[in-house]
């Protein structure tokens, strides 16, 4: 049934029960006359939720108009009417019930600032004859949290002098330029400091 005539009978029923909901359930069918009673009630909840403050009493009303829809012989009034009613019964769908308040996230793990960077460098070129201080200290990096990869990648360029594509790639390429600064004072400690030539 359109919803226009559905929309006459549930103004009909308001006017002979003024202190029901149904002047408003009336005026839901009447925005939209072409529309069929079945697909307004698929998005009634979402576009008409002050339907949805007393559903029951609402409800209520609709069946005892029932007995009139059935006398004036629209088998489609009765049929809409029940469909209604039974809608208003179930509630609203899930959507439209409130939410139960989601789990709350951990806060954002703030980022390293400029000056913290500067200090890791710091700390990494001071560290890089002391392999027991820079392995502290090239730990202490690749735990922060708070240093993303955009920063580890900038600090892996500064220090190594070598892009980086990754975070993992970043602290390697912090860590190769220690082992092989490492590995050239071993060698030239094992030579005396003397070359081949």
């Amino acid at each position: 049934m359109k919803a226009s005539e559905f929309a006459r009978f549930l103004r009909a029923a308001a006017d002979l029960r003024p202190d029901t909901a149904l002047g408003g359930a009336a005026r839901c069918f009447e925005a939209r006359p072409a529309a069929t009673v079945a697909a307004i009630l698929k998005v009634l909840p979402r576009e008409e939720p002050s339907l949805w403050a007393s559903p029951q009493s609402l409800a209520a009303s609709l069946e005892d108009f029932r007995p009139l829809a059935e006398a004036i012989g629209k088998a489609g009034v009765v049929k809409d009417l029940d469909d209604f009613a039974a809608a208003l019964r179930r509630g609203p769908p899930e959507a439209t019930k409130p939410r139960a308040p989601s789990k709350a996230r951990k806060p954002a793990t703030p980022l390293a600032s400029p000056a913290q960077m500067a200090a890791y460098l710091r700390e990494l070129t001071e560290a890089l004859n002391d392999r027991q201080r820079f392995a502290e200290v090239f730990q202490r990096l690749s735990n922060d949290k708070a240093v993303g990869l955009s920063a580890l990648k900038a600090l892996a360029l500064d220090f190594a002098r070598a892009p980086a594509k990754s975070r993992t790639d970043a602290l390697k390429r912090i860590l190769a330029r220690h082992q092989n600064l490492a590995g050239m004072d071993a060698k030239s400690r094992a030579t005396g400091g003397r070359t081949a030539a």
